[in-house]
């Protein structure tokens, strides 16, 4: 499969991205952003970039120029991949291509939000990508729904890519660096089927999460919410105690933890662990 990742031009391309947001996320039509809207982004200092696989586009990511107290930075609303080419490294083309334009325009950052209970999510940002998570955020976007989202609060944290530090560079290349785990403790653990939360105090602390919260909500709602409200407390205590979110490690086919560091940026961003 050859896939060619670049901008949008023509309308009826703007119009195939309404597809992939109804296969990736299962939106309805009140959810969809509209093709009006991404061309206009795309015409007014946004990007908006497609997969293709020949003529059908099958992945598609958009974003826009924003700023905070640190300066001008891309905002990425949405990357997303058609169901049936999920987990063939669409994803990361498309990432890889926005770092591309984002430093031809001069930009060293790129943010975004995402679900910490979705662990693929979670290692696709962290481990492959090499963001970072410093800021969560209760119920960001309110009810949603779609197929994703329906049925739990939508907590989120702020994933910030620094495209220019050697964390990002050694990931573009393929190269991850992993923290360590032994000398790591577990605070949100698994006890007896359900989330346990016990606060420990050590340099790096791991978070536990099922390996797929979607069938976890399919079969049990109220045990899908009981993650959700443990992962938030557990994230609202050590993001405000100055940890920092950087890695999600596979722990078995049921299980996986998100790692938080109580390190300095500038040692994470160097992959110094």
């Amino acid at each position: 499969m050859s896939i060619e990742v670049r901008p949008l031009k023509s309308p009826q391309e703007f119009r195939q991205a309404i597809e992939v947001q109804r296969s990736a996320w299962g939106m309805p039509d009140i959810e969809v952003i509209p093709t009006r809207i991404l061309i206009a982004i795309s015409r007014n200092s946004g990007i908006v970039l497609g997969a293709f696989d020949g003529d059908r586009l099958i992945g598609y990511s958009f974003g826009f120029l924003a700023r905070d107290k640190y300066g001008l930075y891309l905002y990425s609303h949405h990357t997303g991949v058609a169901k049936e080419y999920e987990g063939q490294g669409v994803g990361f083309l498309l990432k890889m291509k926005q770092r591309e334009y984002a430093l031809k325009m001069g930009l060293s950052r790129i943010k975004w939000t995402f679900d910490p209970l979705q662990a693929r999510n979670s290692y696709f940002n962290f481990t492959k990508l090499g963001a970072v998570a410093r800021v969560f955020y209760q119920n960001y976007y309110g009810e949603l729904f779609d197929e994703l989202n329906y049925g739990l609060p939508t907590d989120r944290v702020i994933a910030e890519w620094f495209i220019k530090s050697k964390r990002v560079e050694n990931r573009s290349s393929g190269k991850i660096v992993a923290p360590a785990l032994e000398d790591s403790q577990v605070s949100l653990e698994v006890y007896r089927g359900r989330p346990r939360l016990v606060r420990v105090y050590a340099p790096k602390v791991l978070l536990k999460i099922p390996s797929n919260i979607n069938n976890v909500k399919a079969k049990n709602p109220r045990l899908a919410l009981s993650w959700r409200m443990s992962l938030r407390r557990a994230l609202s205590f050590y993001l405000g105690k100055g940890y920092i979110a950087c890695h999600y490690a596979r722990i078995d086919e049921n299980y996986g933890a998100h790692v938080l560091l109580k390190k300095s940026l500038k040692n994470i961003l160097g992959d110094e662990y």
